[in-house]
């Protein structure tokens, strides 16, 4: 265990090796040396130590000389930059539009279910299945990719559900409702596709009825191609449609159905990565005009 108090580095005998790997890089034993500490901007700071035997602890005190100075290390400013930039404790950090939140608008979305209404091809049927299940379901990339027939399950209501082996490999369900199911479904029937996999890649030039499931890398770049851009000015990604599901359900319905959706372990997760950091409370918190009599006064007993 380390412990501070004051200018002292108090280092246990028996612990020295690991803490002294995780925080310093101690002086040789009964010798004086030079030191290594990282500071909060993981700054090097080098410091000079002499050390101090007490038998009775059976612990090493260093003392900083009293002519010492801490020597400033500074990392290479790209390092350091790269790690402020995203800041502490918050998933939104910046002048770069960030805390507008990673998701897109509701005005992005129609035009985006526009655009996929009459699909025409196979690529066009494949791409308003994609957008139906990514809006639907909030899924990850990688299992997005991996949903399969075999996979879908009734409940006891008669909900469609799919089989999911999410993030850590923990199995949850998802429901993605009947219409993008449906939509899956034309995109089979209408590409003569009779794979298990429910989204493929397209067919190669030189064998027209050779398709290979979707990649993760696939995904990205089919998402990439629909070129409409997020809230925070980026590019649209996989990740952008789970971030504007999750906003959406959390705005409509709450934190504790946006956490189910996520499936995430903890609301908290939900409130700090997917949620805006604004909220706008004015229609509510209005005393400027007067409630009208029917509203202020109750009324009469019968």
């Amino acid at each position: 265990m380390c412990h501070s108090k004051g200018l002292q580095v108090i280092v246990s005998q028996r612990e020295s090796s690991s803490c002294m790997n995780s925080e310093t890089e101690a002086p040789g034993e009964g010798a004086s040396g030079n030191s290594h500490l990282y500071d909060d901007d993981d700054d090097i700071i080098e410091l000079s130590f002499e050390p101090d035997v007490f038998p009775d602890e059976k612990e090493e005190v260093f003392h900083l000389n009293s002519t010492a100075k801490a020597n400033i290390i500074p990392f290479p400013a790209s390092s350091v930059g790269k790690k402020l930039s995203k800041g502490k404790g918050s998933s939104y950090g910046g002048d770069d539009g960030s805390m507008f939140g990673k998701g897109l608008t509701d005005a992005t979305m129609e035009s985006l279910f526009a655009r996929f209404a009459d699909p025409q091809s196979e690529r066009s049927h494949r791409d308003r299945a994609l957008l139906f299940f990514l809006s639907r379901t909030a899924l990850r990339a990688r299992e997005l990719v991996n949903l399969k027939w075999s996979d879908m399950i009734s409940s006891p209501e008669g909900l469609p559900l799919f089989r999911v082996t999410r993030k850590g490999g923990n199995v949850s369900y998802t429901a993605p409702g009947t219409e993008a199911i449906a939509t899956a479904r034309a995109y089979h029937t209408s590409s003569g596709i009779t794979s298990d996999h429910l989204f493929l890649n397209l067919p190669s030039r030189t064998n027209r009825h050779r398709r290979s499931p979707l990649s993760t890398r696939g995904l990205q770049l089919i998402v990439q191609q629909w070129n409409v851009l997020t809230c925070s000015g980026r590019p649209i990604h996989p990740h952008a449609l789970r971030h504007t599901a999750i906003q959406k359900a959390f705005d409509t319905v709450g934190g504790i159905a946006a956490q189910k959706l996520a499936c995430h372990s903890s609301p908290a997760t939900t409130s700090k990565f997917y949620t805006r950091t604004y909220i706008d409370l004015s229609p509510i918190l209005d005393w400027s005009t007067p409630p009208s009599p029917d509203e202020s006064s109750p009324s009469p007993p019968p």
